[in-house]
């Protein structure tokens, strides 16, 4: 009887869950206004850029995209902007209103009226400060205009993408300016050149990295926080941060793991391999330990198993075609030698060479040497091997 109502109450969950998850996907997939003018959602793109005011806090830009190439289709900024503040001059009366936070989303759509919503964010509290000995509210959130519009994508790198309220089949990702102010009323005595000013700047820093085809850049995340004290442009800090990493050096260090198995001394044996990528703007290097398990049966029928690890360095150029569906050959040179033995499947200083490898989607084929003496021979026996992985290595 228990466990039949412990059957119940788990089915009637999962039912709430997937009830609960449905009319959300219903919700949003209904939801046209949030879909025009709210998605992306702020903050989640990959490639990021931020300036803003140390002498004015109030002023900050923001800028969204997914991928750095976007600068290279970019329309006239300040004319949107500037059409911006004349289309939104009819609410600056109520703009004022320093009672409420407002976010403006303003969205421009090639040969058509630009459209724009106005959300009003009242607060449940009211703040004051004093002003000539005088009780006046004081506003302490700010207000957001947030520009969106579509550049296309001329990367065949990317997969199609159809942002909502595009004809089905363009291909084209979305660009985001956010301007934050005290008071959307401010807007309009920004100065006239602001965003080519910051697009400019951006551009500078970020050239090399348009002008170098290589596939990691497509779609790496950059990130740069500038400030624009007396107009100057400047990067907050001594160091760039850019591309996950310091301007000047292009270079990323991240975890790696790969598992699966191999044929080697006439048995199978599975693996599992943890180790440390560095990137630079040619290659990758890697120093990994792997983790080797030889299996057999002891006198009573027991499953043993026997670690053969080996320490490895690496090198590897990335690939500049990452298509999941097609055949790929990667250069790529790996030593290894061997640091912990157990069992005779393998002599006791023996060493390994990883050779250039085969990759198709998310496997990887790559047939190695193992070199080593075993003791009472005068000989070294080279073994061949293939190792078949799933890999998440760069």
């Amino acid at each position: 009887m228990k466990n039949k109502l412990l059957i119940l109450i788990i089915a009637l969950f999962v039912s709430r869950v997937l009830n609960g998850q449905s009319n959300e996907f219903k919700y949003v997939k209904l939801n046209t206004e949030e879909q025009l003018f709210g998605s992306p959602k702020p903050y989640i793109t990959p490639v990021n850029f931020t300036f803003f005011n140390n002498q004015n806090k109030a002023i900050k830009i923001y800028f969204e995209m997914y991928t750095i190439h976007q600068l290279e289709d970019l329309p006239n900024l300040d004319s949107i902007l500037n059409d911006a503040k004349q289309n939104l001059s009819y609410f600056v009366d109520s703009f004022k209103n320093d009672a409420i936070a407002r976010r403006v989303d303003y969205l421009v759509v090639p040969e058509m009226a630009p459209q724009f919503r106005i959300n009003n964010n009242i607060p449940n509290a009211t703040n004051f400060t004093l002003k000539n000995s005088e009780l006046v509210e004081l506003k302490v959130n700010s207000d957001t205009l947030r520009i969106k519009f579509h550049t296309l994508n001329k990367l065949d790198v990317f997969k199609k993408y159809t942002p909502e309220g595009l004809n089905k089949g363009e291909q084209n990702f979305p660009f985001i300016i956010n301007i934050i102010v005290n008071n959307l009323a401010d807007i309009k005595t920004l100065p006239d050149t602001m965003l080519s000013n910051c697009i400019n700047r951006i551009r500078k820093d970020v050239n090399r990295f348009i002008n170098d085809k290589a596939i990691i850049n497509y779609s790496s995340k950059f990130n740069a926080v500038y400030n624009m004290k007396d107009g100057n442009l400047t990067p907050l800090g001594s160091n760039k941060t850019i591309r996950t990493t310091y301007l000047g050096q292009n270079n990323q260090l991240e975890l790696g793991a790969n598992y699966g198995f191999r044929f080697l001394s006439g048995a199978p044996v599975t693996h599992v391999e943890l180790g440390l990528l560095f990137h630079n703007r040619q290659r990758i290097y890697s120093l990994t330990y792997e983790l080797n398990g030889f299996y057999l049966k002891d006198n009573l029928n027991r499953m043993v198993i026997n670690q053969n690890n080996f320490l490895s360095i690496g090198i590897t150029r990335p690939l500049k075609n990452k298509n999941l569906n097609e055949f790929h050959l990667l250069p790529s040179l790996s030593i290894g030698k061997l640091m912990h033995r157990e069992g005779n499947w393998l002599p006791v200083n023996t060493y390994r060479l990883g050779l250039p490898a085969v990759k198709f989607g998310h496997l990887q084929f790559q047939p190695e040497l193992y070199f080593g003496k075993y003791e009472g021979q005068s000989k070294t026996s080279v073994m061949p091997s293939i190792k078949f992985s799933i890999y998440n290595f760069r």
